[in-house]
């Protein structure tokens, strides 16, 4: 008997082992399911997506009425997830919550007159309000609260520490250099010796932040970089082998490498911090590099002319369906900011059906880690999680002022 015992708990060890290995090995799947709630019928649309931040991109569907969630995974990639939907309808407000494996919530999402929205900016508060008093009664925790006595300075800095999230480091613009934002130490890393307040050169290449070494306060042309590595604190210099005036702008980033073109000398300079080295790309001789998807060559005065800037591939459906002043891109989702001070998120499988995230007069300096939006109003530094509310991180009087380039993000892996 003891030996079938052992036996049948061999077997059930093995088969525990197979399905971790299996969850562990698959990157994606795909599949639709309908959930019940009274006559009503929902088409749930789960496509699971490893590359794309390890979350689950799901469209639920009744008629008309479409939402578009972003879920993490914390199901080690099981299929059907959501097990219920709690159910809202007043005139031409619909609400849904949908409930995940385990009784655990999700966050509302509302449609009226077939625009999506958030409960942030839902037109009508006093049904947001009703439903969040029925659903607390049902006992789901609708968000989380946090300490915002909880604090400590850096710099001119107000950190809140109970806001933070463990895995982001954040490179705040100090006029010297960096404030290096996290929980365990966050420091100070002034680079130069006298204050810059327009960042016109320095900028975050995933966890390295990137900032010339001008040759003085009045004479702002540069020949090498400083490299700050704002996980370990480590500084390390990149000779670039050319003098760079101080018209020198930044292209953009693009695979880990960051671009400079100096519109008065006709020189554009790759940037590669991981292996510390830098190489001439683009002059009188060799032509300029222009990336919008792909590498093209054109020629060198385009960008003396018409500052050229680097683009990821867009698809064409995002610009003729929206307007926007800003758009980027995170790993599952587009962000896009209009000129009417609303913030967009789409999924990127799903391109047709934006959701209305929330409003702000005076956002600047968005920035994409993932699927979280990072952005500064006022003097405050917030970020936006899926279903979350703004959530302050730090506060710096300065931000107020000088609002180009301030910020950059790393999510360490």
């Amino acid at each position: 008997m003891k030996k079938v015992i052992s036996i049948l708990i061999l077997i059930l060890l093995l088969f525990f082992v197979v399905q971790w290995g299996v969850g562990f090995i698959k990157k994606e799947h795909e599949v639709s399911y309908q959930i019940l709630v009274g006559d009503t019928v929902f088409e749930v649309h789960e496509l699971y997506q490893k590359e794309y931040g390890d979350a689950y991109d799901i469209m639920i569907q009744n008629g008309s009425q479409r939402y578009s969630y972003s879920i993490p995974n914390q199901y080690n990639k099981q299929k059907n997830i959501i097990q219920k939907i709690e159910y809202y309808q007043e005139g031409d407000n619909y609400c849904i919550y949908p409930v995940l494996k385990g009784g655990k919530g999700t966050y509302l999402e509302c449609v009226t007159n077939g625009t999506l929205y958030t409960d942030l900016s839902f037109p009508n508060q006093d049904f947001i309000s009703r439903v969040k008093v029925d659903l607390q009664e049902k006992g789901y925790h609708l968000s989380k609260n946090y300490d915002l006595n909880n604090t400590t300075t850096v710099g001119d800095t107000i950190i809140y520490l109970d806001s933070l999230l463990s895995n982001d480091i954040i490179a705040l613009w100090n006029y010297k250099g960096i404030e290096i934002i996290k929980p365990d130490q966050p420091t100070v890393r002034d680079i130069l010796g006298f204050d810059k307040y327009e960042n016109s050169h320095g900028y975050l290449v995933g966890k390295y932040y990137v900032l010339p070494n001008y040759l003085s306060s009045k004479v702002l042309e540069f020949s090498s970089v400083t490299i700050v590595d704002v996980e370990t604190n480590k500084i390390d210099t990149i000779e670039l082998n050319n003098t760079l005036s101080s018209d020198t702008y930044i292209n953009g980033v693009i695979d880990g490498k960051l671009y400079y073109t100096d519109p008065s000398n006709l020189l554009q300079i790759e940037i590669n911090p991981n292996t510390k080295s830098a190489r001439l790309i683009g002059s009188k001789d060799l032509g300029g590099q222009l990336y919008r998807g792909e590498w093209q060559d054109v020629n060198i005065y385009d960008f003396a002319t018409q500052h050229l800037l680097f683009q990821e591939d867009i698809p064409e459906e995002i610009d003729q369906y929206y307007s926007y002043h800003q758009l980027l891109a995170g790993d599952m989702n587009y962000y896009f900011y209009t000129d009417h001070q609303e913030v967009y998120r789409v999924s990127k499988n799903h391109l047709d059906l934006p959701i209305l995230l929330f409003k702000d007069t005076n956002l600047n300096n968005m920035w994409a880690v993932q699927n979280t939006i990072y952005f500064i109003v006022d003097d405050t530094l917030y970020y936006y999680e899926e279903g979350g509310n703004l959530i302050p991180v730090l506060k710096n009087n300065e931000l107020r002022y000088n609002t180009i380039n301030r910020i950059g993000v790393y999510r360490k892996s």
